[in-house]
């Protein structure tokens, strides 16, 4: 029998210790989103910024200790330009769910950017989702789709699940937990996980100074995301050593 789980992540506040020694709290968290392209409609685009919400949402210091910059394009063949031009960390595309034109943009721009990690963001739930096989897509780049439902929150999330999920492998042998978050509804999802990231990044800001709160705020729990069991199994056996619990539909 185990030891008794924990929620704590104070470890060690100057340093915790990996399988090699001590680490430094700095070298937590070091794969961060700095840039991201965003591709919609100019329709789109009015719908989701004429608040600022997004802007907003990704330059909250509550959130992010570096904000990532936002380059938005109105068209495919301008984002193409744009990947042509430049590098970027994260690409999200506004479309209407299952959009017949979705997948085609993505392989356009995953031609364009190989690389690169790409979320559909929808503005709608039409239908089930459907991947072309037509198409030769890396479908390991390519997440599943977030729904917009007016919340920018939902922008925070795609980004911090995406960083958790490339921090995670070099950062769990430090000691870092994860929970494991398995929901096959992208409805659900998207609201699911902005409300966790806000639970577990408002843990973080309390401390008895800056470095504490600095240090509970890189050996944060990180939330990895499944959409079926297949993928929910494989993160649990992955994982195991520093699963701190599960959170799942009943699907």
């Amino acid at each position: 029998r185990g030891p008794k789980p924990t929620i704590s992540w104070d470890f060690n506040l100057l340093g915790i210790e990996g399988k090699d020694g001590p680490v430094k709290i700095t070298e937590l968290q070091r794969l961060k989103v700095h840039e991201i392209l965003l591709v919609a409609s100019p329709y789109d685009l009015f719908l989701m910024e004429e608040d600022g919400a997004i802007v907003m949402s990704l330059t909250n210091n509550t959130y992010f200790l570096q904000q990532p910059n936002i380059t938005r394009s109105s068209t495919q063949a301008d984002a193409e330009k744009l990947l042509a031009q430049r590098k970027f960390d994260l690409i999200v595309t506004v479309h209407q769910f299952n959009d017949a034109g979705m997948f085609k943009m993505i392989k356009c721009l995953q031609d364009r950017a190989p690389s690169t990690y790409i979320v559909p963001l929808c503005a709608s739930l039409i239908g089930n989702y459907v991947v072309p096989q037509d198409l030769g897509l890396n479908l390991a780049l390519i997440s599943r789709p977030f729904i917009w439902a007016g919340d920018a929150s939902v922008f925070m999330a795609i980004v911090k699940s995406y960083e958790d999920s490339m921090n995670a492998p070099q950062d769990t042998p430090s000691g870092v937990r994860v929970i494991l978050y398995a929901e096959s509804d992208p409805v659900a999802s998207s609201k699911m996980l902005p409300v966790l990231y806000e639970m577990l990044l408002q843990m973080s800001l309390t401390g008895v100074n800056p470095q504490h709160r600095l240090a509970r705020r890189k050996a944060r729990p990180k939330i990895l995301f499944a959409t079926n069991l297949e993928e929910a199994s494989a993160l649990a056996t992955k994982y195991c050593k520093n699963l701190l619990g599960v959170i799942s539909n009943t699907h």
